[in-house]
């Protein structure tokens, strides 16, 4: 419990708070502990030593967003993906340096807090509420090995102003401004578009949505683009609910402002966890 070290990351790299505080997760990659302070001169993403505290590299001059940084794997090459303050960017794991950036913006719209999604065939997909949209991203590497970003396409009928979108089998689910929707994304066209769960959180448990409404239920639907089935809920917890879940093995944790709380999530009948999760033992250090 005795402090290693300690760094100030916002005065150190010239960068200043955001309007409702820095919210982006660190990433550790090897030795290096990565985070967003969102300052000048080189200073947008940085990088320290994970046992000293040491500055290690410094890149980009974007300010930072509300998402945080996550390490990808496009067009070969490893990187890491990161929401800015008007842009998506993709910096070297090993030197902090930009990549590509893709602008993303729209006049008063440049609260990015949903994390880009890396697909696959190296496309990125990114939404943002605020009446901004999403867009589908395509990466390739040019002649020279350099990056390069084009649009696939844009729509405006999912607009992930909290929520973080998930991906299966060629299918983005996630809440447009409080509804639940279902995008193809071949051509961005929507499913279909159901239930009212408010500015919540989702994770993908094999073929399920597991949804943490706004109102503190937790609620069950099938990651199907053939139509909304919504096959269990229970509330959870009580009020206001904006936090992501958590769910390790058969037990699912969740939280608030107000409370936490720890339920057993079982197949009825039987004693064993839901399908494509691992235990807390199996999940290790890292969980899921």
């Amino acid at each position: 419990g005795d402090l290693v070290w300690t760094r100030r990351t916002l005065e150190e790299n010239g960068a200043r708070n955001k309007d409702w505080g820095m919210a982006g997760s660190p990433l550790i990659i090897d030795q290096k502990v990565i985070v967003s302070p969102g300052g000048p001169n080189g200073k947008s993403l940085v990088a320290y030593h994970k046992d000293n505290g040491d500055f290690v590299w410094g890149g980009g001059d974007a300010r930072a967003g509300y998402s945080s940084p996550s390490l990808t794997k496009l067009a070969g090459m490893e990187q890491i993906l990161i929401f800015n303050m008007g842009q998506v960017s993709s910096h070297a794991p090993g030197t902090g340096e930009v990549i590509w950036q893709h602008p993303w913006s729209n006049g008063f719209s440049v609260q990015h807090v949903a994390q880009p999604v890396p697909l696959p065939s190296d496309r990125v997909f990114v939404s943002t509420g605020y009446g901004v949209g999403c867009e589908l991203l395509q990466v390739n590497a040019d002649e020279d090995l350099a990056l390069n970003v084009s649009v696939v396409w844009k729509s405006p009928r999912l607009q992930a102003k909290f929520t973080n979108v998930v991906h299966r089998d060629g299918y983005i689910y996630g809440l447009d401004n409080g509804r639940l929707v279902c995008l193809d994304l071949q051509d961005g066209q929507r499913k279909w578009k159901r239930g009212r769960y408010g500015h919540g959180q989702m994770i993908l448990v094999d073929d399920i949505l597991l949804i943490q409404a706004e109102s503190g239920e937790v609620v069950l639907v099938d990651a199907d683009p053939r139509g909304f089935n919504e096959r269990a809920k229970f509330q959870a917890i009580v009020g206001k609910t904006w936090n992501n879940p958590a769910l390790a093995g058969r037990y699912l944790l969740v939280r608030n402002s107000r409370e936490a709380a720890c339920y057993e999530v079982k197949i009825k009948g039987k004693e064993r966890p839901i399908s494509g999760v691992r235990s807390p033992e199996q999940a290790g250090n890292g969980g899921e």
